[in-house]
C-alpha cells in the first residue's frame, strides 16, 4: 500500500470510453501516473514509455505492469477480461479493477449469464438457448407467430452488435444471415429470448472489497440510444448518444436494483466461489413503474454512458477504486453521494457508421477538429469532447477517421440545457468543420416523460 496514497496505474483500452476514464482519473489527488495501453488516440493523453504492441498477450501486460512498478490495472474494455487479464495480473501479485474470466462470463457469455440470472432469482427475459441455427430460427419464428415478436442474441461477445430485435419473419431470417455472416465466432450458441416491452435505462457501479468485505458504490443511472437515426430508427450501433440522470425512474430506482438485481447476484457468484471485483453495468428494462427486467450485464462503463458519468459524477472515481481494492482504508463518498450533473452525450460518427456495405457513401474530407475540443476545455460554447475514431494528418492535426469519432458532453443546470448546448455545438462542428458528420438530435427528447405516460403510450 502506498504509504503518500498517489499510485501509478496501468489502464487498459484506448476508445472514447478509456479517454473519460484517464481524464476523470487525472483529476484525483490520489493519482501519481497512468499509463495507457495501447497508445490512447490523437488527441488524447499520450504514455511516454515503450509499450507492449497491440497484439500482446495478457502474460506479457502483466509483465509489463510489473516492470513499470503498477499499483493496480483498470480494465475499460471487454475483450481482456474476456483473455483473462484479471487473471493474469493476479497471479503475478498485481491488483486489477476487472473481474476474473470466470465472472466476466455475466458478459461474455450470455447463456451462462442467463442462466446465473435464473439460478439468482434475478427478473429478466425468458429464454432458450441453441447450438445449432436451424432450431433456433424454428424457435424464433414460432414466438414471432405466436407473439408477434422475438430477441436473437450471439452468446459471444460481438462489440454490442449482435442483438437483434425482430417483429416480423423476415426480421428473423436477416438476423440469422447476420449472425452467420458477421458474428460467427460469437453466435456458437444463441440465445432466443421473448422481446421485453418498457422503458429502457443503465445502472452502473463499482464492486469490490474492502478489509474482506464485498462493496457496492453506485455511480448512477444512464439512457443510451442504439439506433443510428432519430426515433430509434436504423440499424443498431454501439450508442449513438445518452443521457445522466434520468429523471423519470422512481424514487428507489437504485434500491430496487441493488436488492433484485446487483445483490442477488453477487450472492451467487459467491456460491460459486466468486468474487467479483470491477465495474458492472446492468442493462434494464422498466416494464412497469416499478418492475425493472435485466436485459444483460456488462462487465465494463458503457460507451457512450462512461463518457457522460465521467463529466456528470463529482466523486472522485480514482479514490472510490482503491478503496475497493483495498489499497486505502476509507472513501470519501461513501457517506455523502455528490450530487450528479445533468449531461447529454451526442456521438459524433462518420457517414457510413453502422450501414450495410451496399449502402455506404463514399467519404468525403473534413476539416481538423478545432483547438477547444482537443483540449476539451467543457465551456460555455463547447461540452468537454472524448475521441474515438480520429487520426492525424501530416502537420499533426487530428481528423475524424471513422466510426463512432468522438463524443460530446454538455453539463448545464439541467438536461433540457445540456440537451441545447450538446446541439449546438454539434451543429457548429458540422457548419465548420464536418459537414458529413452524423449525429442524433433526439437524444434526450423525453426525459421528462414520467415511466407511466410512457408505457401507456407504448400500449396505445
Amino acid at each position: 500500500m502506498s504509504e503518500i496514497n498517489e499510485f501509478k496505474i496501468l489502464l487498459i483500452g484506448n476508445g472514447a470510453r478509456e479517454h473519460a476514464l484517464h481524464w476523470k482519473l487525472l483529476q484525483s489527488r490520489f493519482c501519481q501516473e497512468i499509463i495507457q495501453w495501447p497508445q490512447g488516440a490523437p488527441g488524447m493523453p499520450q504514455s511516454s514509455v515503450n509499450l507492449p504492441p497491440h497484439s500482446a498477450k495478457v502474460s506479457e501486460l502483466a509483465k509489463f505492469a510489473i516492470e513499470q512498478h503498477i499499483d493496480f490495472v483498470i480494465v475499460g474494455p471487454e475483450a481482456p477480461l474476456a483473455a483473462g487479464i484479471a487473471d493474469a495480473m493476479a497471479d503475478n501479485g498485481i491488483a486489477c479493477f476487472g473481474p476474473n474470466q470466470f465472472c466476466a462470463q455475466l458478459e461474455t457469455s450470455k447463456e451462462v449469464s442467463k442462466k446465473w440470472m435464473q439460478e439468482a432469482g434475478v427478473p429478466t427475459a425468458e429464454f432458450s438457448a441453441f447450438t445449432k441455427s436451424e432450431p433456433a430460427l424454428d424457435y424464433a419464428s414460432s414466438l414471432v407467430a405466436k407473439s408477434g415478436s422475438a430477441v436473437v442474441k450471439a452468446s459471444g461477445l460481438a462489440g454490442g452488435k449482435g442483438v437483434f430485435v425482430c417483429d416480423s419473419q423476415a426480421e428473423v431470417e436477416s438476423a440469422f444471415s447476420q449472425l452467420e455472416r458477421r458474428f460467427a465466432d460469437a453466435s456458437e450458441v444463441v440465445l432466443v429470448e421473448e422481446k421485453l416491452v418498457g422503458r429502457e435505462s443503465s445502472f452502473f457501479c463499482f464492486i469490490g472489497q474492502n478489509k474482506d468485505q464485498t462493496k457496492v458504490l453506485p455511480i448512477g443511472f444512464a439512457v443510451d440510444f442504439k439506433r443510428l437515426y432519430n426515433g430509434d430508427e436504423g440499424p443498431n450501433t454501439g450508442g449513438m448518444g445518452c443521457y445522466t440522470p434520468v429523471p423519470w425512474l422512481p424514487e428507489d430506482a437504485e434500491s430496487q436494483v441493488l436488492k433484485k438485481v446487483v445483490e442477488p447476484t453477487l450472492a451467487h457468484l459467491e456460491k460459486l466461489g466468486q468474487k467479483y471485483c470491477g465495474f458492472l453495468y446492468v442493462g434494464l428494462m422498466w416494464t412497469s413503474p416499478q418492475k425493472p427486467k435485466v436485459i444483460e450485464f456488462n462487465c465494463r462503463l458503457g460507451d457512450p454512458e462512461a463518457q457522460a458519468m465521467a463529466v456528470s459524477d463529482t466523486s472522485d472515481w480514482l479514490e472510490a477504486i482503491a478503496f475497493l481494492l483495498d489499497k486505502t482504508d476509507s472513501h470519501s463518498q461513501i457517506a455523502a453521494k455528490p450530487k450528479p450533473k445533468p449531461v447529454v452525450n451526442l456521438v459524433m460518427a462518420s457517414q457510413d457508421y453502422a450501414l450495410p456495405p451496399g449502402e455506404k457513401p463514399a467519404r468525403l474530407p473534413a476539416k481538423p477538429f478545432p483547438q477547444v475540443y482537443l483540449t476539451g476545455l467543457g465551456s460555455a460554447e463547447f461540452p468537454k469532447c472524448f475521441f474515438g475514431g480520429v487520426t492525424v494528418d501530416h502537420e499533426q492535426n487530428v481528423l475524424p477517421k471513422g466510426g463512432r469519432v468522438a463524443s460530446l458532453c454538455y453539463a448545464a443546470d439541467t438536461l433540457e440545457q445540456s440537451q441545447r448546448g450538446a446541439l449546438v455545438s454539434a451543429q457548429k462542428l458540422k457548419e465548420n468543420y464536418w459537414p458529413q458528420v452524423h449525429f442524433r438530435t433526439d437524444i434526450a427528447d423525453k426525459a421528462k416523460m414520467s415511466l407511466t405516460r410512457f408505457l401507456e403510450q407504448l400500449a396505445e
